[in-house]
């Protein structure tokens, strides 16, 4: 089972899974307090006296989003009897409440006779401990609750039977209808690990219709619980579901028709077909991203509770300076301002004193400044040796972006509002983050002094002292701590950024400074990354924390794209060309699927041992994006045809692909991968726009 439909407000995010059943439950924060932790909403039917589960044998399944929105329309066949069930599912835009909509259509000759249930299985605050479920007669709903945390469930019209229990309970079948009758036991509360159940019931005569709904409200008392609920039985359902569909229909086009000046289908590449797939798929991005957006500000890179129900501690569910940055380069592009200014206004509390980001966060803090994420980044090495636990270019990225909202945005009071407390702490780091102290001294400790981070790393100090290359930190993929041309290429584009935006600021004094600054970065990348036996760069120079040795690094990554797209050097580069021919080479994934993997030999989810990795994404789309700045739009087109197609039907991208089957694998959506796939066809467009690329077939 994997997420066929996000739906979320920036306060309240549900996904559903292939099979209709609601898998995560996030509020009042995207990406923390999953409510459904381990666990599952389900949803499941008794016909004609038998139960039926959703599945692929029981049903044909048709799920998808209602067009350029975020609802969602399901439709199920009953493969014994016909039944025909239409689901319409929605978190409403502007309240903390999801709502089920189901109409039931019985295309037999005879009546059928259908139960309809909806198990609940939350977990409050992500843990099944010290919750309560009881039937609360004011609000004539189901409640689950735990501290300030309540989730309301309940219908706008009649529900037939509901039940409470421990999910020990009924040989741990917990809350659920009696095997026999199909019948709820009406008991009204239980507590510890607890789940619930709501059931409806039809008769059903040949042709006829019928159908209820079901939703789930939140807050933090049960009066909130009242007046939301007083508010969606108040309303008119049918207006609720067509104003949310209006609501992300115009959200999403109104900045997409400003982008590609077109109310239609833009024409990248002259075939209408694959055209449309990639207009429809850019909004289905758009809107994917806001999903995975808090209204605070945070921008999260997964939240798939995959991980956690098949046994794992941990989720993607953080914010990652790094996925951060790149997303809102995406969203700055396509003009979204208010979402750029909240994502700043986020990340300038998590800016440590010394002026970098850790690993990664979480999208709110009771305690204020700080909200800090698990980690694998150690303050220590093997040895014991102090060392600062950062991916440098989360740093770097983040200044990138802010002289890219800047230069889109023209915001002056921008600049003001975050020189002293984030542009500047970053620029200075990253500037002064470098091995500028050239090593003479006799006594490795008389130098060391200088570089308390690192203590035993004495060969690799020696090595590139003064070489003005940034000190050793974490590569992109969060494993291997050196140096690396991904990170040489942010921090360069990071202090340029820094140069322009001490210009826009009126500190001219600061200018020349940052520039020089990334000049030296540029000139030491050539000089230490480029290998000239090779004939191309090296992606890394790993820093072995138990020998003290530098170690060369020459399998080929996905990630040297950065050398030319970070502007370290020019595309047109010979040595650019060598690199990026070798990385297309090597990183192609030879099997009937294809796609660019992330690097030689990736062992991360791999599936078959006999090939390169699994096909990435974000590394196919930065083949198309090198493809494109190359004028070459044939290759360009392979690869973000590559995208389209193996995104899945409701148009979610994964962070990867079956190298055999192309069905999404790791956490379904990944935030990059829409956010690469929306940077990728702004760079297409900005090529066909300003007439560099002529479409087939188009007039001069």
């Amino acid at each position: 089972m994997s997420t066929a439909l996000v739906l979320g407000n920036g306060s309240m995010l549900v996904n559903i899974n292939d099979l209709c059943q609601v898998t995560d439950f996030y509020f009042p924060y995207v990406g923390q307090e999953n409510h459904l932790s381990t666990f599952v909403n389900k949803l499941f039917f008794r016909i004609n006296g038998e139960f039926v589960q959703i599945t692929r044998n029981n049903f044909d399944i048709d799920i998808n989003y209602q067009e350029d929105s975020l609802v969602g329309h399901t439709k199920l066949k009953h493969k014994k009897t016909g039944l025909e069930i239409d689901l319409i599912d929605l978190v409403i835009q502007n309240d903390q409440i999801f709502l089920r909509n189901f109409e039931i259509k019985n295309n037999t000759k005879n009546p059928i006779e259908i139960y309809v249930y909806f198990q609940n299985n939350f977990a409050i605050y992500s843990y099944d401990i010290g919750d309560t479920t009881v039937w609360y007669q004011p609000g004539r709903c189901l409640v689950h609750y735990k501290q300030n945390r309540y989730v309301g469930i309940g219908s706008t019209k009649k529900i037939y039977q509901f039940t409470c229990a421990a999910r020990t309970d009924n040989d741990n079948r917990g809350a659920y209808p009696d095997l026999k009758t199909g019948e709820l036991n009406f008991n009204p509360i239980s507590n510890g690990s607890v789940n619930s159940c709501v059931s409806y019931k039809f008769n059903i005569p040949p042709g006829e219709t019928m159908g209820s709904n079901y939703f789930n409200v939140t807050g933090m008392s049960f009066q909130q619980l009242e007046k939301s609920i007083d508010n969606i039985t108040s309303c008119d359902l049918g207006n609720t579901c067509k104003s949310t569909v209006k609501y992300w229909q115009n959200w999403v086009r109104s900045k997409s028709n400003i982008l590609f000046r077109t109310k239609g289908t833009p024409s990248f590449f002259g075939e209408y077909d694959l055209d449309s797939r990639i207009y429809s798929l850019y909004k289905r991005s758009l809107l994917t991203i806001r999903t995975q957006i808090d209204n605070g500000g945070a921008i999260i890179a997964a939240n798939d509770g995959r991980y956690l129900k098949e046994g794992g501690k941990d989720t993607y569910s953080y914010f990652w300076p790094r996925d951060g940055a790149y997303i809102i380069l995406a969203l700055i592009e396509c003009g979204f301002k208010e979402l750029s200014d909240e994502y700043f206004e986020y990340i300038e509390n998590l800016l440590t004193p010394e002026g970098y980001f850790l690993h990664k966060y979480y999208p709110h803090s009771r305690e204020g400044r700080s909200a800090l994420g698990s980690s694998w980044h150690p303050w220590v090495d093997n040895s014991g040796s102090l060392q600062e636990p950062i991916q440098e270019d989360e740093t770097a990225l983040n200044v990138y972006a802010i002289w890219k909202h800047y230069e889109h945005f023209a915001d002056q009071e921008f600049l003001k509002k975050y020189w002293n407390s984030l542009i500047f702490p970053m620029a200075n780091f990253l500037g002064n983050y470098r091995y500028t102290i050239v090593y003479d001294a006799p006594d490795i400790q008389d130098y060391v002094s200088g570089f308390p981070e690192i203590a035993k790393e004495d060969e690799f100090i020696k090595t590139y002292s003064g070489s003005k290359l940034p000190k050793a930190s974490y590569d992109l993929w969060e494993e291997r701590r050196g140096i690396s041309a991904f990170t040489c290429s942010t921090v360069y584009a990071g202090l340029l950024a820094a140069s322009n935006l001490s210009e826009v600021f009126g500190r001219t004094d600061l200018k020349q400074i940052f520039l020089n600054y990334a000049n030296e970065i540029k000139e030491a990348t050539i000089n230490y990354l480029f290998n000239e036996d090779l004939g191309r760069f090296i992606t890394h120079i790993i820093c072995d924390s138990n020998t003290s040795q530098p170690v060369i690094d020459t399998k080929l990554d996905a990630s040297l794209y950065s050398l030319w797209h970070f502007g370290l050097l020019d595309v047109n580069d010979p040595r650019i060309e060598k690199t990026m021919w070798e990385v297309e080479d090597k990183l192609t994934v030879r099997s009937e699927i294809g796609g660019i993997a992330r690097r030689e030999n990736d062992h991360y989810n791999t599936i078959d041992s006999n090939l390169v990795g699994n096909p990435w994404f974000i590394c196919t789309l930065w083949l198309a994006q090198y493809w494109t700045q190359k004028d070459n739009y044939d290759k360009a087109k392979k690869y973000i045809r590559w995208a389209v197609d193996h995104a899945d039907k409701s148009g979610l991208m994964a962070e990867q692909a079956h190298p055999h089957t192309g069905h999404g694998e790791s956490v379904k959506p990944l935030t990059w991968s829409h956010g690469a796939f929306v940077r990728t066809i702004n760079m297409l467009w900005g090529k066909i726009y300003k007439g560099t690329y002529q479409i087939p077939g188009s007039k001069d």
